[in-house]
């Protein structure tokens, strides 16, 4: 390996743990504590959903060009994985950038939001590392960098993957892959549909068919996994406490002094 080999591998790991540096400390620049910040950061975050997709699809499509260029031998395809890996190096650091400014920004907060967070900063370290060590099998030929490079492709698409579920549950619920699945496989899988009431006049009101509506438009977004704007309606405590506005949110036989009430009123462009 000659001089200039060396100076670029040197490079390439300054580089690589300076980013790996920046994402582990990243989460540390800021809560997520549900509070709402400024609109432009909101208009930049939401902007996640976007480039969410670039690194999917470039660490999907590395595997498949790595096995053709093995299989018939092929020079011209190892750079073409290479850089391949860099797009998908930098695509990942964007997209937790980014997701990372929607989540300070728009009142995300939870453990939810948080696994999400970390599977993606473990995905965009993990890509930055299999971009290294496939930079360092090629110059130094040996089989450990090889090993290496594939065991952070495939822990990469792993995480990405429970970064992507994760995602889903954020933004569609906790049973956006289960609410369509066909009876049959749900039988197969235990789970149940929910009863439906019948009404009577012994029928309880509020657990029949009030709390299912909260569960499916509100309590998706505000409960202990996920909490937008301090505010959890999980429990009846939290649900009378309301959330960041210091406002009770149900007043006991006070409707209009209920922040709650008040705010279903509003009208749908109220910000």
């Amino acid at each position: 390996m000659n001089s200039n080999s060396k100076g670029f591998l040197k490079m390439a790991g300054l580089l690589s743990l300076t980013l790996i540096a920046f994402l582990i400390c990243m989460p540390s620049i800021a809560e997520l504590n549900g509070e709402q910040g400024a609109d432009l950061l909101i208009f930049l975050g939401r902007f996640h959903i976007v480039v969410l997709h670039l690194p999917i699809g470039w660490l999907t499509i590395v595997p498949i060009v790595d096995i053709i260029g093995r299989k018939y031998q092929l020079a011209a395809f190892s750079t073409l994985t290479r850089i391949l890996l860099y797009c998908a190096a930098f695509s990942t650091i964007l997209a937790v950038v980014v997701g990372f400014t929607l989540a300070t920004s728009d009142g995300y907060s939870g453990t939810t939001v948080t696994q999400h967070m970390w599977f993606g900063i473990t995905t965009s370290i993990v890509t930055i590392l299999a971009a290294f060590f496939f930079t360092v099998k090629e110059v130094n030929k040996k089989a450990v960098f090889d090993y290496l490079y594939i065991s952070c492709l495939v822990t990469g698409l792993s995480t990405i993957t429970i970064a992507g579920h994760l995602g889903g549950n954020l933004v569609q619920g906790d049973d956006y892959l289960t609410e369509k699945m066909p009876l049959a496989m749900k039988s197969v899988f235990g789970i149940t549909e929910p009863k439906v009431a019948e009404i009577s006049y012994d029928t309880p009101i509020y657990q029949s068919f009030i709390e299912p509506i909260l569960a499916q438009n509100c309590v998706s977004c505000h409960n202990a996994n996920k909490i937008k704007g301090q505010f959890q309606m999980d429990t009846l405590e939290l649900l009378f406490k309301g959330g960041k506005s210091h406002k009770i949110a149900i007043k006991p036989s006070n409707a209009n002094g209920s922040e709650l009430i008040r705010r279903i009123g509003l009208k749908r462009g109220d910000k």
